[in-house]
C-alpha cells in the first residue's frame, strides 16, 4: 500500500446541512458546510463510528457567519471511554434489511 493510499483511507469528508427558517415554519434556505480533512485535519479525525454514539456534531456560529463544526457529548462520558459519532451515510446496520440495488457498507461496530 502506498503512503498516499493510506492517507486517503484514513480521512472522511464531513458534510452538514443547516436548514434556516424564515420564522413562519417553512425553510427558505439550506446551507451546506463541508469539511475535507485530506490535507489538514483536527482532533475530530480520531473519533470513531458507533450505531449507538455518545457524541453528536452541530454547527455553531461565533461572531462569524461561517459555521464551525463542534462535537458535543450526548450523555456523560467517563474518563478513558471512546468517543463515537454515528456516521450514517452509507452504513447498513446488521439487522436492517438490504433493499435490492442498495449500496452501503455493513456496520461492524458491534452494537447490533
Amino acid at each position: 500500500m502506498q503512503e498516499n493510499d493510506t492517507t486517503q483511507r484514513m480521512n472522511y469528508v464531513l458534510s452538514l446541512c443547516e436548514y434556516i427558517s424564515n420564522g413562519g415554519g417553512t425553510t427558505n434556505k439550506v446551507l451546506l458546510t463541508t469539511v475535507d480533512p485530506s490535507r489538514k485535519g483536527n482532533i475530530g479525525r480520531y473519533i470513531n463510528h458507533s450505531c449507538h454514539p455518545n457524541c453528536q456534531i452541530k454547527t455553531v456560529h461565533i461572531e462569524c457567519p461561517l459555521p464551525k463544526v463542534a462535537i458535543f457529548s450526548k450523555n456523560f462520558i467517563k474518563a478513558g471511554e471512546e468517543l463515537c459519532l454515528h456516521n450514517n451515510e452509507g452504513i447498513i446496520q446488521k439487522n436492517q434489511p438490504i433493499a435490492q440495488g442498495q449500496k452501503g457498507i455493513p456496520c461492524l461496530c458491534g452494537y447490533f
